[in-house]
């Protein structure tokens, strides 16, 4: 195997599934995501297509429309093939057990790649976190707290290289926490990869969209959690480990968790349980 081919073997998170052949294994994701989030939306008071920005895609709902206006409120970010797969309308999975601790959750929709760079995907993203940060303070949410998997990991760590900086320290407070699972945070070696036919990334530009290179502005008091699989490629668990380094670096509160038994898919999915780690993870959060 040539160094090119390593390359690509490591940054293909379907080869690396005990479960499931790579084949099969995006297939079967699919399916689940879509119908957890099919009940979601069914089952769970909600409020979908909320424009945050001016294309079709800049669109957003909001899960547990009828909890007090203080309830805390958990953003989503999906991934999905580097930024080219799946949408909000299939990423509701995380929803119901959070709801049922009464919890709000806002699910962010953007415009996929080809269809829009990777930095303007950034820049859509951005623009929903400060319209949330805007609807948290002004129902009077308690706490506010964003996840993301895989490339939405990548997105959500995007809000602290260029908004976050912008939000009166009053509105940022409401901030607590920030869950970030099987992120990609140094898009270098993506340049190497399939995957760069769609996205045309230079060095100079991976390394712009690299999270692990660039300025990182957050609120001392916003705890941090990175997150990475037992059963993922080893290249995402040493970027989540060089990531949570940098945020210690900086004097944030990192902490990174190894979830036992679960590849890059799984991880995601079981957010649709009410006792699954993350997720009692993130109800904890409420008595930091």
């Amino acid at each position: 195997m040539n160094r090119n081919d390593e390359i690509e073997w490591l940054f293909s998170p379907s080869r690396w599934s005990r479960r499931y052949r790579a084949e099969e294994i995006v297939q079967k994701h699919i399916e689940f995501i879509t119908k957890a989030s099919y009940l979601a939306r069914k089952c769970v008071p909600c409020q979908l297509n909320i424009p945050y920005g001016p294309t079709d895609k800049e669109k957003l709902d909001i899960f547990g429309t009828n909890l007090p206006p203080e309830s805390p409120i958990v953003i989503y970010v999906h991934g999905g093939d580097y930024w080219q797969e799946l949408g909000r309308e299939i990423s509701s999975y995380i929803v119901t057990p959070l709801y049922k601790n009464e919890f709000k959750v806002i699910i962010f929709g953007y415009t996929l790649s080809p269809e829009a760079t990777l930095q303007q995907i950034q820049d859509q993203i951005n623009r929903a976190f400060l319209r949330c940060v805007d609807y948290a303070n002004s129902t009077g949410s308690r706490s506010l707290y964003v996840c993301g998997h895989s490339g939405g990991s990548q997105l959500v760590a995007s809000i602290f290289q260029s908004s976050f900086s912008t939000i009166p320290p009053d509105s940022a407070n409401i901030l607590k926490g920030v869950i970030l699972i099987s992120g990609i945070y140094d898009l270098i070696p993506l340049t190497k990869t399939r995957v760069n036919e769609i996205l045309q990334l230079d060095t100079t530009g991976a390394r712009k969209l690299s999270p692990l290179y660039q300025p990182f502005i957050a609120s001392q008091g916003v705890v941090f959690f990175i997150i990475v699989g037992e059963n993922e490629s080893p290249a995402f668990v040493e970027q989540s480990e060089a990531f949570h380094r940098k945020l210690k670096g900086l004097g944030y509160k990192s902490e990174f968790i190894v979830v036992k038994e679960v590849d890059h898919f799984d991880i995601a999915e079981q957010l649709n349980e009410e006792n699954y780690e993350i997720i009692r993870l993130i109800i904890s959060m409420e008595d930091y």
